[in-house]
């Protein structure tokens, strides 16, 4: 990362998807018109200037533009490029990029003042952000040096568009370290409000294992108090008693602290008393046939083990399931059962689970009726009414970058089964590991379900190499000297993927080859999701995430997981998480708007703890474990 971006000697990032975290940004600073900007226009041509702010402040942003290109047309320089500057900017903030490009283009800065060099630039910075080209919007700031000299509205929006990138580039912490210096800039309180709200939310994005690092990390000032603000409030939010004690002792810790509790953006859990039955009539589409049958079932009957449990209303809603099995992944049948399902009443639909089927609904998908997905589609457009929801192993990867971090580590290696999965999952660890600052120094495949680990363990701790070298000595000094072979020395950690088949034999491969100090860290699917203490007494030591249905953890409906085991034995150790998936899709039917509204809320659901970000994507937050004896244990949030 350049020198932008390099306040800190380890920066630290957010949980979730920058582009989320943007658009929330973007949005909130939508409504705030040309005040965080504070132009002056006491010296500009009598006309449109007035029609030109109040279409910007209703959010009209194409008015706003014709009528500062009106302005500029009637204007002479340097005035004619102020109000084109105003123009372009009034464009990128409508997300009208292209028009906001040819703009910049034509306005030709030369041989005026500086501050017009500089306002340009971070135009072009902001357009580069609203098209993920984080590099171009960092070059772009680079070299920019302000001082008190400058406009206050010129420093304001240059701190504004620095802490866009740092948030666009995954950099949360910086990003609202940035912002809590931007609002000793601000003087009006509704752009102080805005900024505030900005810091919570950029901060509400990390763990409370990461906010409460940092918290203590850093010297009590204002943002070392939001730190602490965000992490308590995460952290007690489902308990309102322990809460409302944590926040006292917080106030008295930071008592002339900015922060408006009563003003910033919800942080609560989600309880069931909250929640209000909106929708009398839901639909399921789901393949109970062909190859997804058995994945289908599972979520189905969680779904309805969660159903018939529900006893905070009398009226319960009307479950209908539709059977939308295709052959040859032919989404036909899907798009006529969905079709269907809406012209038979439905008023929340949930489904279908494969990836093709949850492209084919995103692209023939009727806003009218809110509609959950069993995975992601390959769409980053949002749609009003459109909710997607999967168990994504890339989510789990880089959740398991940042854990590493977290734990001071900074240099592995991985070792990774030869499939198209271990290819992509281990691409999502690897992007967010080199976003951290983190090196990979060596990567090694198997072949899934083989008998041959010894090799490719070998090889990705050198121990072929240890070996080479010792037979170079004894051919050099024609010696049959002893010798002992050792690992490379270069790491901290491995990274392993794979499934319990593999990563049983993997482990002990590693203990071998006198690596048994290097910590192990993998994702959930390298755990059976039950409990098998002879198998697994080789896995002692591996550091895992994994849902709270499956690890017991704060999980309130473990009742209701002994209900599902006793009705369907035979499915329990196989499908296990695809029941927890049905479980919390019943839950978050009536959840759905307020994670949506709320995007600092989370649910403490069976899959983990859900939160929604901007594209209207549930994302999970795991619960991390390691073995012991064989058996699976919760690890401490205070380790």
């Amino acid at each position: 990362m350049n020198k932008l971006l390099t306040q800190s000697k380890r920066p630290v990032f957010t949980t979730c998807s920058a582009n989320a975290l943007l658009l929330t940004i973007l949005l909130l600073l939508g409504g705030c018109g040309t005040k965080m900007v504070g132009i002056d226009f006491s010296s500009a041509p009598e006309g449109n200037q007035e029609r030109a702010v109040d279409a910007e402040t209703a959010q009209d942003f194409l008015l706003a533009s014709r009528e500062y290109s009106l302005l500029a047309e009637t204007a002479v320089t340097p005035q004619k490029q102020h109000f084109q500057l105003l123009a372009a900017r009034a464009l990128i903030k409508g997300h009208h990029l292209k028009e906001a490009e040819s703009l910049l283009s034509t306005i030709n800065v030369q041989n005026l003042a500086a501050i017009f060099d500089i306002r340009k630039r971070l135009l072009l910075a902001q357009l580069a952000i609203a098209r993920s080209d984080t590099d171009r919007a960092e070059s772009l700031l680079l070299n920019i040096r302000l001082d008190q000299t400058m406009p206050l509205a010129l420093r304001v929006e240059f701190h504004n568009t620095r802490a866009d990138i740092l948030a666009a580039t995954g950099n949360a912490f910086e990003s609202a370290k940035e912002r809590t210096f931007l609002s000793s800039l601000l003087i009006s309180k509704d752009e102080k409000k805005t900024n505030d709200n900005l810091i919570y939310l950029t901060l509400a994005r990390l763990s409370v294992d990461m906010l409460q690092r940092m918290g203590t990390q850093s010297t009590p000032d204002i943002f070392s108090g939001w730190v602490n603000l965000v992490a308590i409030n995460k952290q007690f939010g489902g308990v309102p008693d322990e809460l409302e004690q944590q926040q006292e002792l917080w106030r008295k810790q930071y008592p002339d602290h900015p922060a408006d509790l009563d003003e910033l953006p919800s942080l609560n859990f989600i309880s069931d008393h909250k929640v209000e039955r909106k929708y009398n009539n839901i639909a399921l589409l789901l393949p109970l046939s062909g190859k997804f049958a058995l994945q289908a079932k599972a979520v189905r009957d969680g779904f309805l083990a969660s159903y018939y449990a529900d006893t905070t209303s009398q009226q319960k809603p009307v479950i209908k399931i539709y059977d939308v099995s295709g052959e040859n992944g032919d989404t036909g049948l899907l798009l006529k059962k969905y079709r269907q399902a809406i012209e038979e009443g439905a008023q929340f639909i949930i489904g279908p689970l494969s990836k093709t089927g949850v492209n084919a609904i995103a692209g023939d998908f009727d806003s009218s009726v809110p509609t959950l997905v069993l995975n992601y589609s390959d769409d980053d457009n949002v749609s009003n009414n459109f909710y997607q929801f999967a168990l994504s192993p890339e989510d789990e990867a880089r959740q398991a970058a940042e854990r590493i971090w977290l734990d001071g580590h900074s240099q592995g290696i991985a070792i990774i089964p030869q499939t198209s999965w271990g290819e992509r999952v281990y691409n999502a660890f690897h992007e967010r590991w080199t976003q951290l600052g983190g090196r990979i120094v060596g990567t090694e495949s198997y072949e899934y379900n083989k008998k041959d680990f010894a090799s490719p363990v070998k090889r990705l701790l050198h121990i072929d190499q240890s070996r080479e070298r010792a037979k170079y000595i004894r051919r050099l000094l024609d010696n049959n000297i002893k010798y002992e072979e050792r690992r490379r020395q270069d790491v901290d950690f491995v990274f392993m993927l794979g499934f319990p088949i593999d990563t049983r034999q993997i482990r002990p491969q590693l203990k071998f080859n006198r690596a048994s100090r290097l910590p192990v860290y993998t994702t959930s699917h390298a755990y059976a999701g039950f409990a098998n203490q002879t198998a697994d007494r080789d896995m002692d030591g591996i550091i895992f995430s994994d849902m709270p249905w499956v690890l017991g953890f704060n999980s309130a409906k473990q009742g209701l997981k002994k209900v599902i085991k006793n009705q369907w034995p035979n499915q329990v150790e196989h499908a296990t998480r695809l029941h927890a998936l049905g479980v919390d899709t019943y839950s978050l039917v009536n959840r759905i708007e307020q994670l949506k509204s709320f995007q600092g809320d989370r649910f403490y659901g069976e899959t983990g703890y859900l939160y929604m970000d901007s594209a209207q994507r549930i994302h999970r937050q795991l619960t991390w474990a390691t073995f012991r004896n064989g058996k699976a244990r919760i690890i401490p949030r205070a380790n």
